[in-house]
């Protein structure tokens, strides 16, 4: 026997026997399956290949030769799919699996013709080699391709991951096909080059990387069938013994070693068992540990709560291997649960053109909502299903099964976030794995991963909110004490004149008491505006409704406005209901105080024009509008026109705090009524709008 010979005997029987120890390991799994089935063709075809160069006559070399070409079309086609399946994107790839059994199957069938070989023949020192047919190219070309589509998608997936596990795991993978597929692509020398094929020795040395991953780096879980296989080969051993032993003596030892290496074996195999489940449940945890740990960097490195949460889904994503997370955020005041976050790497961010709306735009209720995501939060329990579609609602059921079949997912489990009573969020995990395949001590982890992602979120929402109370802090003084201060300087200005004996005549005297008069009235609007501010805030505002004739309070603020009008040469009127009275249930100073504003607010917007009063009464409610001709605003200011400090364009030449509006808004919210604004553009006016509950009317006798 040639050393070629023994290389290609050695590689079949160890193929066949690493193959069987696989598949007999987990016979559920995948991806032994498929590994399995691979290196069966690779037996097969290093058993073909030794028939061929040992047979002695041209029939028994075609019989093998026939076996060889068969398994060896197979071997790249199955490869391609363990890495599909050790990559767990099988289903994004499924079409090119498929397609690459059909081009199996299609080469397979020329393999018995003419065209693919014309015969065997001595070669190279060889009993037989195959003579190739016109159309033999085709097997090394589809060959190389697939190989080299497999090595593509394990370099990719090695060079992006983070999950230390996968990764040793690729590196013995592409070792394996550097040593086992280029050493194999020289067997198609002598049918080219005429040269021999030396790279068939290296065959071999795909057995030791992947049978070191397996034990090193978990690629397959067989180290306690291996025990087993060595203990019942020991057991078998001394049991024929006893069949083969010449004397009694000779069997009653026999027996009693093997009834002692039965007890020792059963010992042996369960410390094995546990020693296994022991160290990966220590890998999941340290991995868990190391998890949280880089959480804890990262976040203190950021101050941002969206930056915070979006490295919490990301590493939760790429330290587990998971397809992606996805962060829900309950908005308490709105009722509503919203996406806060998103993994952004790998098939996950396929989502934001797989989705018929934005991501950001979808909220659903809360807590009245049966989606799986909501039922965890309302319920307290992890929920785990393999349809997407069940647990979101606001998104269409046909969208969710496109975006779960182009992404891989198997299996989603929604993790409830709940700290100190509150219902936080949701944590919904996207994995690439079968429900069954989830064992408790993973989702024990998750759970526990997901009361500290609890407790950070929390936290990083009470830092966010002190750090705007600051900064509302800050605003504030500054905006309070511009607005004092100029009315101060004008009070001060005023009367050291009148102290210092400068102003003279009665004409004179009138003029300087009425801006010291008008500052002073600044200076309590300004007060007024902090103080409703401080009552707002606390929740303390007080209201005294009662009912009221809404016509009468509009006209008498029309008439006392009508002074400054004039001044500006601005023409204000009030057009009042055509059939009668208009009746609201409010608090009439704090309604006063909010067209007091309105109004105001028009004059010192408008230069030019008109100012427009009307109330109509119409299906059980009141719309007051108040329009003008005035600057204006754009979309993006009318957005924000009733938030906090805010005010027009031009603010630097308009005096006011810029709370008015948002004061406004407060307290016809606390009418149960609504405010909104309407602009067609700067320069262009604007309208307000306040619409209030009418009252019921007194009945005329």
């Amino acid at each position: 026997m040639s050393p070629f010979q023994a290389s290609s005997l050695t590689t079949a029987i160890l193929s066949f026997a690493l193959g069987l120890f696989v598949y007999l390991g987990n016979r559920k799994d995948k991806t032994s399956q498929i590994w399995a089935v691979t290196v069966f063709f690779v037996g097969l075809w290093s058993l073909g290949l030794f028939g061929v160069t040992f047979s002695s006559t041209e029939l028994k070399a075609l019989f093998w030769q026939q076996l060889l070409d068969g398994a060896a079309i197979f071997v790249p086609i199955a490869f391609l799919n363990f890495v599909l399946r050790l990559l767990n994107i099988e289903g994004k790839y499924k079409r090119i699996s498929i397609f690459s059994w059909i081009v199996g199957l299609l080469v397979l069938a020329l393999s018995f013709t003419k065209y693919f070989k014309v015969g065997v023949a001595p070669k190279l020192g060889f009993n037989f080699w195959i003579v190739p047919g016109p159309l033999y190219y085709i097997f090394p070309v589809t060959f190389i391709i697939f190989v080299s589509f497999s090595l593509a998608l394990a370099i990719k997936e090695f060079v992006k991951t983070d999950n230390v596990v996968l990764k040793s795991q690729l590196k013995y993978v592409l070792a394996t096909q550097v040593f086992g597929f280029f050493g194999g692509l020289t067997n198609f020398f002598p049918q080219f080059i005429n040269i021999y094929p030396v790279g068939n020795y290296f065959i071999a040395l795909y057995l030791f990387f992947i049978s070191y991953a397996m034990f090193k780096h978990r690629l397959f879980n067989i180290k306690v069938l291996a025990t087993e296989l060595i203990i019942y080969a020991i057991w078998m051993f001394l049991l024929v013994r006893i069949f083969l032993a010449q004397t009694f003596s000779d069997r009653v030892t026999d027996g009693v070693l093997l009834v002692m290496l039965i007890i020792f074996g059963i010992l042996l195999i369960r410390s094995v068992f546990r020693e296994v489940e022991q160290r990966e449940k220590l890998a999941i945890k340290t991995q868990y540990l190391t998890t949280l740990r880089d959480f804890s960097t990262s976040i203190i490195g950021t101050l941002d709560f969206k930056q915070t949460i979006q490295i919490i889904v990301n590493g939760i994503s790429e330290r587990f291997g998971y397809v992606g997370a996805l962060l829900l955020l309950v908005n308490e005041e709105e009722h509503k649960i919203y996406p806060a976050a998103i993994s952004q790497k790998g098939e996950i961010s396929k989502v934001h053109t797989l989705l018929p709306v934005p991501l950001e735009k979808i909220t659903a209720p809360f807590p009245e909502n049966t989606a799986l995501s909501a039922m965890s939060l309302n319920t307290g329990i992890v929920q785990i299903d393999e349809k997407l579609a069940n647990f979101f609602m606001g998104v269409p059921a046909e969208a969710l099964d496109k975006i779960q079949e182009a992404i891989g997912i198997k299996t989603i489990i929604a993790i409830p976030i709940i700290t100190k009573g509150r219902k936080v969020g949701v944590l919904d995990i996207f994995i690439n794995k079968p429900k069954a395949e989830i064992n408790e001590e993973e989702l024990d982890i998750l759970k526990t991963m997901a009361n500290e992602i609890g407790i950070v979120l929390v936290n990083s929402e009470l830092f966010k909110k002190v750090s705007e109370l600051s900064a509302y802090k800050t605003e504030l003084m500054s905006i309070v004490a511009h607005q004092l201060k100029n009315p101060l300087v004008v009070i001060k200005g005023y009367s050291s004149l009148v102290q210092d004996g400068t102003v003279k005549g009665m004409k004179m005297y009138k003029e300087v008491f009425k801006k010291i008069k008008s500052s002073a009235n600044k200076l309590i609007g300004t007060l007024n505006n902090i103080l409703d501010l401080h009552h707002i805030e606390e929740g303390k505002m007080h209201y005294e409704f009662q009912k009221l004739e809404l016509n009468k309070i509009l006209k008498e603020m029309v008439d006392d406005f009508q002074i400054v009008a004039n001044q500006k040469n601005i023409k204000l009127t009030f057009n009042k209901q055509a059939d009668g009275d208009v009746f609201v249930n409010g608090d009439p100073y704090k309604l006063t105080q909010v067209f007091q504003n309105l109004i105001d607010n028009s004059l010192k917007y408008t230069e030019q024009g008109w100012i427009k009063v009307e109330a109509e009464e119409k299906d059980g409610s009141v719309l007051v509008v108040i329009s003008d001709t005035g600057r204006g605003f754009t979309q993006e200011l009318g957005n924000k026109l009733f938030q906090k400090f805010s005010r027009g364009v031009e603010e630097n030449l308009i005096l006011g705090t810029g709370l008015g509006l948002y004061i406004c808004k407060e307290i016809v919210e606390a009418h149960n009524g609504k405010i909104w604004a309407e602009s067609p553009g700067e320069g262009k006016g604007a309208r307000f709008y306040v619409s209030l509950q009418a009252a019921e009317k007194e009945e005329k006798r």
